[in-house]
């Protein structure tokens, strides 16, 4: 395969929770905690990326059943990138 863009799945799977039965959908990973969870540090070192984008949603929780997106966006409306890691 050579380089290039190509589509994905946004969560990452993660065998300790498949494992448990859980669900396995981890599609966020913090900065400060990055490096000592296992599910991300050998992609921090190894498969880093860029998400390109238009705009992103942020969750607010309203009450235990709701919660309310809020889109972002560039004022310009410019493209951006976010930093990402990725696994095959």
């Amino acid at each position: 395969m050579g380089s290039g863009a190509r589509l994905f799945n946004i969560y990452f799977n993660d065998i300790w929770i498949e494992d448990s039965g859980g669900e396995a959908t981890q599609s966020n990973a913090r900065a400060d905690t990055l490096l000592s969870k296992p599910l991300w540090r050998v992609q921090f070192h190894r498969r880093r990326c860029l998400i390109p984008a238009d705009g992103f949603y942020e969750w607010k929780r309203l009450d235990e059943k709701t919660k309310q997106p809020s889109a972002f966006a560039l004022r310009s409306g410019q493209p951006f990138a976010f930093g990402g890691v990725w696994d095959a």
